[in-house]
């Protein structure tokens, strides 16, 4: 769609502001951002609901990107911990605070819109990568053979991944090393491999005589360089049950698949009764 005109853009921000005052949205400024960044007692997420193009032109620094539509869709891949302060941010404040209504509705306490961005430090450009402790390159040609270990999700795995590579979860690799058994060295894998190196000194103390290393850029630098890849998952080290399968993930019966999704969909408002731990506010 095109860029809103003035005129939208005036008649948007009215409407926004009548739904702030309906749903009780909170709004915060730039020194309690300052102060709450400084709270080691509290986790702060924030989150940038702008597009992508957007927040790369320039953000709050240290801020993540997370459009308004899949933060209420996902959330739970944005926000990992609960009861968490998260503060929307958004210039024109339009985005941030239709987002931030409906996180109210969801039952989330702490949201707030950032009021504000004088005093607060700028930066452009994609999010930088955290600092961690890089391993061995594992492409260097010194003869052993080596076992690959990729912590992928299941479905990526499954649709494409380095050949004869086991794929497994970092929170069980009890179970990937009763599966793969002893071996003098692994390489480890992920989608750009990030979570390949954070998984690296777990996977040293499960296999401590073996040498670890990790695919540098993971499978995403695989393909990149014209690597061969192959599919399926007949060398999981796990249950398949890391991430949820929509009906048309299956390879078979998807019909079947279809039908198991609406009857749970159409189940939910009665499984939110008898859960004591949900609550949707009504206004």
């Amino acid at each position: 769609a095109g860029a809103p005109s003035e005129r939208g853009k005036a008649k948007a921000l009215q409407a926004a502001e009548r739904v702030a005052t309906r749903f009780g949205v909170k709004f915060t400024t730039p020194q309690a951002i300052n102060e709450w960044q400084n709270d080691a007692t509290r986790t702060l997420y924030l989150l940038d609901v702008r597009t992508r193009e957007e927040f790369e032109r320039g953000h709050v620094a240290g801020s993540r990107h997370a459009p308004g539509g899949q933060l209420v869709q996902a959330s739970d891949e944005y926000v990992a911990v609960r009861n968490a302060r998260v503060v929307l941010v958004d210039p024109e404040r339009v985005r941030a605070v239709m987002t931030a209504s409906w996180l109210e509705q969801m039952g989330w306490n702490d949201v707030h819109v950032l009021d504000d961005l004088a005093g607060l430090a700028m930066e452009s450009g994609p999010r930088a990568r955290p600092e961690i402790t890089k391993w061995a390159d594992a492409c260097s040609p010194d003869g052993v053979t080596r076992t690959v270990v990729d912590f992928s999700t299941s479905l990526r795995f499954h649709h494409a991944h380095v050949p004869g590579a086991w794929w497994a979860v970092r929170s069980r690799l009890d179970e990937a090393a009763k599966k793969i058994g002893p071996v003098s060295s692994l390489v480890l894998t992920s989608e750009d491999g990030l979570l390949a190196h954070l998984a690296a000194p777990e996977v040293q103390a499960s296999w401590p005589q073996a040498r670890i290393s990790v695919l540098e850029g993971g499978n995403a630098a695989w393909i990149a360089a014209g690597k061969p890849v192959e599919g399926g998952v007949e060398r999981a080290t796990t249950t398949r049950d890391d991430v949820w399968y929509k009906p048309y993930d299956h390879a078979t019966d998807y019909k079947q698949h279809a039908r198991d999704y609406l009857a749970w969909e159409v189940a939910l408002v009665d499984q939110v009764k008898r859960d004591p731990t949900i609550r949707f506010r009504s206004y």
